[in-house]
This record gives structure tokens, C-alpha cells and sequence, in this order.
């Protein structure tokens, strides 16, 4: 037989594993043979599940073939080391506690066994305590022997969690309308020693009772915080909003004795919140012991009984003063005779209250005067003095005692003198210095018996006639004048009296009147309504032809002027027909248009002088009216002033004309005098004119150009042939010669 090696497979198991299966591994088969051409042997080991680490031999045995010789060899069973895993516990505290004990978790034991089997590792760790912040803290193994164990270490980890910090709101109390209060939070749970520092964000307190919020309880809360160390529980407190303090206070009021009592007001200080009264409940009342018939006095006006839902009320007392009614005494008023002694004074009253009369007067006024037996006729004070009342305050109103005459008096004649057509004052005093009586009488009226032959009596605008009364009072008369007639002058008189209140004089007495004569002014008038026409450079016209000259005492006149008030121009003349009167010079100034006429001479004459007075001006001047005034002197006064506008019918303003033109078509400067193609103002002023003439003549004296219009324009030709350059000589005459020019005008070319 051929040989065929047996070989038994080594093997291996950790240890506490069931035996693996034991396999052969053959070599030398032929032919494609395998195990299933033989017998197989058998392999068998003393190793059990329980054997410890170690080799153990697998040994083969049986076995047999035809056709192999086989040759058994035996393998080897190796059991190693099972793996114990150790696990540190994980480990968990809180921030501030003391670590917990460490310990160790094992998995992987077999047979039963347990850690007396082993060398338990040694544990490592954690590094840290109860200081130590929270976080996570490794837990590490080392160092375990067991015979049939080898170790797989597994950290475990402390971790220490956040301690809890209770945060309570602190009660809180306010009044109603004031600010919120600043809320605080009290914490506990702090461990290490520690406080709010250790605190990154604290937590904030907050309600929704404030300013505005009426009176009751809020509860205050709290929320957020954020610690490295701690979680936060809160605990609410309260805001409690008590009642604002309102003070009502009385208004101090005033009446006057026996007057009703006033209403009685309330202020109020404390509201908030834009509050008024409408925000209480019910009104708090005033109210006071004083009645219509309480005396003089302060009285106390006392405010309660107010409530409202966010007030409490402080009162304030207000005072009721009853002021003393006023008493108004009156002396009544008393008269008597000069020389008579003075009558029994008696007092009226007004104004007592409650009904009461002069019975309840403490003590009663006393009326005095200073007249005596020997006092002149007049008025004299009756006063009153010396009353006193707890609730009247006297008022004194005196009276007059009159002291009258007890005969009628008498009046004199006396003169007055004034200018004819003056009027005269007649006084008071002027009366008064021709009225005879007993000391003091007064005049009360000045009574009218006859009238003025030549002139009038007036007062005001009245006419005196007969009888007519005009009344005095303290020692002013009412307005009354006498005026005489019109220029008269001469003696004149009327007759008076007077009423002195009591009497009227008799018999009645003469104003004899004096007239003196006065000279009056003279007057002009008939002077023309219509304007004087006039055209510049006409002859001189006379400005007035009807002026007259009125003077009722005086025939003669010293001078006259006649002046142009208004637009004089330069070259205006005013001049006096020379034949009127050898009397009468003249002198002109033409700087102020002022014709003076000197020279005492008649009425008439000065007349005859005025309706000879001839305007003149030149033909420059360009206004269209003026005004020519006349006034006339007496020996004292000058005459009212006449006037007569002049108008001037056509102004001949002057022209300004070129000494050169150049004819050369190119639209300048190509014809004279004046291009009506654009807008030349001389030309305007030569529109002014009805009537023109222009001639040009060469050096030769032969017309070169002739116009008769304001349109004229010489272009330099002549017959539609260019003249040469050089002078030439023209002549223009306006309005029939009215103005003039003559001069060289000059070609170029």
C-alpha cells in the first residue's frame, strides 16, 4: 500500500469556549482518492470548556485502507486568554457636590467565575470636585492580571450638571400714578461660596402693573438668566398698588353780612395720570355753620365724605369770611338863611340787612359842619364821622347845607370894547364885578331884558331874544357873545339882570359896547373859469381880462402879485401893459414866475393892471398847462388869491440832427435826417410838428433835396444819381417858422 499521511489540524479557542470541531488534513492520496476511500481515524483532546490557558494535544488513532499505509500525526489544541471587558461606571453629580465613589462594570466572565478570578485594574480619575465646573470628566482603567483573562478597558465618564438657583421676585409697593418701583430678585442656591457674580446674564423681573394701573395686586415675574454653573426656577412675587392721597381743599370764600352763603368750592391736588374730578366716585361735600344772619367773622368751611377707587382723600379746611356790610349814611341836605343859626342835622341810612335798622348800630355816625352865624353865602359840607358796628362798615355820603341870601341883590352898568367884525366873550367875572349882594352869593343866571340895536347876542348857536335866561354854576358862565353887524362900528348896548338862586335883581342895568372900526382886507373875484389858450412862440396874450377888485373901507392898493404856480418853464414872461399907470412898477423874476406890481395907486387902476397882464413863452417848452395866480395888498392885508390855468395847445420840442451820413446801403446810418424804419426818438419829436420844410443845398447853391414831411429821408442822390461825397448845406423851418434850423450835413462815402 501507498503511504498517506494523517495529519491533525491545530486549533484554537479562547478560553470558557466549547471545544471547535477537530479536523485531518490528509496528503499522499493517488488516483483522485480522498477520505471517503479510506477509514478515517478519529481525533480526540482532554481539553474541556473549562480548561485553562494552555496547549493541549489532539491525538488521532484508527484509521485503515487497502491501499495506504497510513501515518498518523497529532496536532495541537491552543487555549487562549478570554476577553474581560472593565468598564468604568459612568458617574453623575451635581455642580458642588462631593464626586460619587468610583466602580467598575464587568461583561465577559465564563465558567461562572466572578472578579475573585482576577487582579481588578486600577481606576484613574476624574479630576475634579466639588469646585470644579460643570462638564464632562474622564473615568480611565489600567492595570488588571487574570490567568485566563486578558482586559479590555473601557472610560467611563463624570458628569456634573448644573445645581438649580431658585430666583423669587421681591414684593413690591407703590401708590397709584407713581412710577413703577425698580423690582429685585432674591436668589438661593448658590453653592461654593458663590453669589449673583457668578451669574453671566441674571434674570429680569417684570409685571404688568405700572404708572397707569389701577389700584390691586400684579404679580411680579421672572425670567431669563444664564449661568455657566446653575439652572434658574422662579418664584413670582407681588406688586401691590396702593391708593394715591388726594387732597380736597375747600375754597376760601368771602360774603358780605346778611348775603347768602356763596357756593362752596373744592380743589383738588394729587390727581395723576391726566385724572380729574370725573374720576371720583362720589364728590366729597363742603359744608359750613355759617347762615345769611351770622355776624362778621371767619367761619370754617369743612370738606368730607369723598370716595373713589384709586384715591385716598386728605381735607384741607377752607375759611368762609363774612365781611361787614357796607352802611351807606347820608347827612341830609339843610338850608338856611345868612345870619341864621344852623338847623338841627339829620342822617339817612341805606343798606341794612336781616331787617335790621338803625336800632343795632353800636354806635351811631355824628354830622358837623364848619358854617357859622357869620359865614357868607355859599354851600358848606355837612360831614359825617365816629360810626362803628361789629357787622356794618359805614360809608359816608355828606350833604350841603345851603346858606342862601335873605335879600335880592343888585347890578350895575359897566363897558366892553372889541374891533368891528370881532366878536366878545362875555364872563362870568365881568357880571360878577357889577352884582352886588351879601358875602358869597353867586350868580345862578344872567337874564336878557333888551337886545342890541346893532349887532346880536348869542349862545352857542342859539340867537338870544328877550327874556332868554343863560345860566351860571360855579363861577362859569354857559357860552355868550356878542357879535355886531357886519362892518359896523360905532356905540352899541343891551340890558341885563341876574338870578342869584333866590332873587332876581332890579332894577336891571346896561352892557354899553364900544366898536372900533378896522381895515378889511380886499377881495378878488370874476376872475375866468375857462383856460387860456397858447401856443409857444404867439404873441403874448393877456391872462385875465375880468378880474375884480372889491374893498369896502379903502380905495387904494399898495402892489399886487401875479405868479405861475405850477409848471413854470424856462422863457415864460409875465409882463404889465406899460400905459395902464405911471404909479404902478414892475419887476419880473423868471426864476420864480413872479410879476410884483409896487406903487400906491387907486382900486381901479390896480384893477386896470390886473386885466392887462400878457403871458408869454418860447418854443421850448414842453408841459401842456400851467397856472397863473393874482393877490392884491392893501395897506395891511393882502387879498384872497384868484387863479386861471393856461393851456398849451402844441409843444415844439427841439431836435437833435446828424452832421453826417453814409449813403452806402448798408442798412446804417444810410439816410438824413431820419430813417423811418426803425425806432428814432428824433423823429417822433419832429411828428410833433403839423407843418415842415426841408431844403439841401449843394456848395453851389443848387437844391439838392426838398421835403414837406415828417417822412423825409435823403438817401445822397439826386434824380436817382449818387452825389459826391462832401458838405452840404440845409435849412429847416417848423410850423411857419415857429422853430428853425439851419447847418451842414456831411456825405460819406
Amino acid at each position: 500500500p501507498s503511504p498517506l499521511t494523517a495529519r491533525s489540524d491545530n486549533k484554537t479557542k479562547a478560553y470558557g469556549q466549547a471545544n471547535p470541531a477537530l479536523t485531518i488534513s490528509y496528503s499522499g492520496f493517488l488516483n483522485a482518492d480522498g477520505p471517503n476511500s479510506i477509514v478515517e481515524p478519529t481525533a480526540s483532546t482532554t481539553a474541556t470548556i473549562s480548561s485553562a490557558v494552555g496547549s493541549y494535544a489532539i491525538t488521532l488513532s484508527g484509521g485503515s485502507s487497502s491501499n495506504y499505509s497510513i501515518i498518523l500525526q497529532n496536532g495541537t489544541l491552543t487555549v487562549g486568554k478570554a476577553t474581560l471587558t472593565a468598564k468604568a461606571d459612568d458617574k453623575t453629580r451635581v455642580y458642588g457636590q462631593a464626586n460619587p465613589v468610583n466602580s467598575i462594570s464587568y461583561s465577559g466572565f465564563v465558567n461562572g467565575e466572578n472578579v475573585s478570578v482576577i487582579t481588578p485594574p486600577l481606576i484613574t480619575g476624574p479630576n475634579a470636585n466639588n469646585l470644579s465646573s460643570v462638564g464632562s470628566y474622564p473615568i480611565t482603567l489600567s492595570g488588571g492580571t487574570a490567568a485566563n483573562y486578558s482586559f479590555n478597558y473601557q472610560s467611563g465618564t463624570l458628569t456634573i450638571t448644573k445645581a438649580m438657583i431658585l430666583a423669587t421676585a421681591n414684593n413690591q409697593t407703590q401708590s397709584y400714578g407713581q412710577s413703577t418701583p425698580t423690582f429685585t430678585i432674591t436668589y438661593t442656591g448658590f453653592v461654593n461660596g458663590e453669589t449673583t457674580a457668578a451669574i453671566t446674564s441674571l434674570p429680569v423681573a417684570t409685571s404688568s402693573g405700572n404708572s397707569l394701573s389701577p389700584v390691586g395686586t400684579y404679580p411680579i415675574l421672572v425670567s431669563g438668566g444664564l449661568a455657566t454653573n446653575y439652572d434658574f426656577s422662579y418664584a413670582q412675587g407681588l406688586l401691590t398698588i396702593t391708593k394715591a392721597l388726594l387732597t380736597a381743599t375747600a375754597g376760601n370764600q368771602n360774603k358780605i353780612y346778611g348775603q347768602p352763603n356763596p357756593t362752596l368750592t373744592i380743589s383738588f391736588s394729587g390727581f395723576v395720570n391726566g385724572d380729574n374730578a370725573s374720576v371720583v366716585t362720589t364728590q366729597p361735600i363742603a359744608t359750613t355753620a355759617a347762615t345769611t344772619t351770622s355776624g362778621a367773622g371767619n367761619y370754617s368751611i369743612i370738606v368730607s365724605g369723598g370716595q373713589s377707587t384709586n384715591y385716598d382723600f386728605a381735607y384741607v379746611l377752607g375759611v368762609l369770611t363774612i365781611n361787614k356790610a357796607t352802611l351807606i349814611a347820608a347827612a341830609d341836605n339843610k338850608s338856611r338863611a345868612f345870619g341864621d343859626p344852623n338847623p338841627p342835622f339829620t342822617i339817612s341810612y341805606n343798606g341794612f340787612v336781616n331787617g335790621e335798622s338803625a336800632s343795632v348800630i353800636d354806635s351811631s355816625p355824628t354830622a358837623s359842619t364848619n358854617a357859622t352865624l357869620s359865614s357868607p353865602i355859599g354851600f358848606y359840607t355837612i360831614a359825617l364821622s365816629g360810626g362803628t358796628d361789629d357787622n356794618y362798615d359805614f360809608s359816608y355820603v355828606t350833604g350841603i347845607l345851603t346858606v342862601f341870601s335873605g335879600s335880592a341883590p343888585t347890578v350895575k352898568n359897566f363897558q366892553i370894547e372889541l374891533n368891528e367884525d370881532a366878536s366878545y366873550i362875555l364872563t362870568y367875572q365881568g357880571f360878577f364885578n357889577n352884582f352886588i349882594s351879601s358875602p358869597g352869593d353867586m350868580i345862578k343866571e344872567i337874564r336878557i331884558k333888551s337886545l342890541p340895536l346893532n349887532g346880536t347876542l348869542r349862545s352857542g348857536a342859539v340867537l338870544l331874544q328877550v327874556g332868554d335866561r343863560v345860566n351860571a354854576s360855579n363861577g362859569q358862565l354857559e357860552d355868550l357873545r356878542y357879535f355886531p353887524n357886519k362892518d359896523y362900528f360905532g356905540p352899541d348896548n343891551f340890558r341885563w339882570t341876574v338870578f342869584n338862586g333866590s332873587f332876581e335883581a332890579a332894577p336891571d342895568a346896561q352892557v354899553l359896547v364900544t366898536i372900533k372900526a378896522v381895515n378889511d382886507a380886499p377881495v378878488l373875484s370874476n376872475i375866468e373859469l375857462t383856460p387860456l389858450s397858447y401856443s409857444p412862440a404867439d404873441p403874448p396874450k393877456k391872462v385875465s381880462q375880468n378880474v375884480i377888485i372889491n374893498d369896502i373901507d379903502d380905495n387904494t392898493i399898495f402892489s399886487a402879485k401875479v405868479i405861475i404856480d405850477q409848471n413854470l418853464s424856462k422863457g415864460d414872461l409875465l409882463a404889465l401893459d406899460p400905459t395902464v399907470s405911471q404909479k404902478i412898477k414892475t419887476t419880473f423874476n423868471d426864476g420864480t414866475g413872479e410879476l410884483l406890481l409896487t406903487g400906491k395907486d387907486t382900486k381901479a387902476n390896480y384893477e386896470r393892471a390886473l386885466n392887462s397882464i400878457f403871458f408869454s413863452t418860447n418854443v421850448s417848452v414842453n408841459v401842456l398847462e400851467k397856472s397863473i395866480s393874482f393877490v392884491v395888498s392893501d395897506s395891511l392885508f393882502a387879498s384872497n388869491i384868484v387863479s386861471r390855468k393856461v393851456q398849451i395847445t402844441e409843444t415844439l420840442p427841439d431836435l437833435l440832427l446828424a452832421n453826417s451820413f453814409t449813403p452806402n446801403g448798408d442798412q446804417q446810418n444810410d439816410v438824413w435826417p431820419y430813417d423811418p424804419s426803425i425806432n428814432d426818438p428824433e423823429l417822433e419829436k419832429l411828428k410833433n410838428y403839423s407843418q415842415v420844410l426841408i431844403d439841401v443845398f449843394d456848395k453851389n447853391g443848387n437844391k439838392v433835396f426838398a421835403c414837406d414831411s415828417v417822412d423825409c429821408k435823403w438817401d445822397g442822390k439826386l434824380g436817382g444819381k449818387e452825389l459826391p461825397s462832401g458838405p452840404y448845406l440845409y435849412t429847416i423851418d417848423l410850423n411857419n417858422g415857429k422853430r428853425k434850423y439851419q447847418g451842414v450835413v456831411t456825405i460819406l462815402r
